[in-house]
C-alpha cells in the first residue's frame, strides 16, 4: 500500500512538473511572438515616374520623381506606412508644364515577401506653367491615390512598382484642372 502512495505522489509531481514545463514554454513562446510580432521602422523612399497626361493638352508623356519619408508600422502580413513628400512632374513638348507637390498620406500593404497594397496622399502644389503670352501658373490642393507591388526579401530594401492618379485642382481665375497617371519604380530603405 505505501508502495502504490508513493507511486501516486510521483505521478502527480511528474504532472505538475510537466503542466508546469509547458505553462513556461507557452508564456516564453507568447512573450517571443508578442515582442517580434510588431515593430515600427524609418523607411526613406525615391520613386522615378513616367507622367501620362489625361486631361491635359498638347502635352506628351514626361518624366519625374518623388522622395517619401515614413515611419512603418510592421505587423505580421500586414505594414502601415504614414509617410510625407516630395514630388515633381514634369512633360515633354514646345512648354510643358511642371509640378511640384508637398504630399502626405499612407500606404498599406499585405504580405511579406511579396506584398500587394493601395496608397493614397494628399497635399499642396505648384503648377509651372507658361504658353506664350499666357501664364497657366497656379497653386492647388492636390491628391493622389494607386496601388504598388513590392518585393521584401532583400533585408533593409524593398523593391517594387506603381501607379498613381494624380490630380491638382484649378486655381480660381483658371478652369484648369490637371490629370495624369504615374508609372514607375520604387525603392524604399527601411532603417
Amino acid at each position: 500500500m505505501l508502495a502504490s502512495a508513493d507511486c501516486s505522489a510521483s505521478n502527480a509531481a511528474g504532472r505538475v512538473l510537466r503542466q508546469s514545463v509547458l505553462l513556461v514554454a507557452a508564456a516564453l513562446c507568447a512573450w517571443t511572438l508578442q515582442t517580434s510580432s510588431a515593430r515600427a521602422d524609418t523607411t526613406i523612399g525615391l520613386d522615378l515616374d513616367l507622367h501620362v497626361p489625361i486631361s491635359i493638352n498638347n502635352v506628351d508623356a514626361g518624366g519625374g520623381f518623388a522622395i517619401r519619408i515614413g515611419q512603418q508600422l510592421h505587423l505580421p502580413l500586414v505594414v502601415l506606412n504614414p509617410e510625407f513628400g516630395f514630388t515633381y512632374a514634369s512633360f515633354s513638348k514646345d512648354e510643358p508644364p511642371k509640378m511640384y507637390r508637398g504630399i502626405a498620406g499612407g500606404r498599406i500593404g499585405f504580405g511579406e515577401l511579396m506584398r500587394f497594397g493601395v496608397l493614397a496622399h494628399v497635399g499642396f502644389g505648384y503648377v509651372d506653367w507658361s504658353r506664350g503670352p499666357d501664364d497657366y501658373s497656379h497653386t492647388g490642393l492636390t491628391y493622389d491615390a494607386g496601388l504598388f507591388f513590392e518585393v521584401t526579401a532583400i533585408p533593409l530594401l524593398n523593391i517594387g512598382v506603381h501607379a498613381t492618379y494624380n490630380r491638382i485642382a484649378a486655381a480660381d481665375d483658371l478652369d484648369i484642372t490637371l490629370h495624369w497617371m504615374s508609372l514607375g519604380a520604387h525603392i524604399t530603405l527601411v532603417l
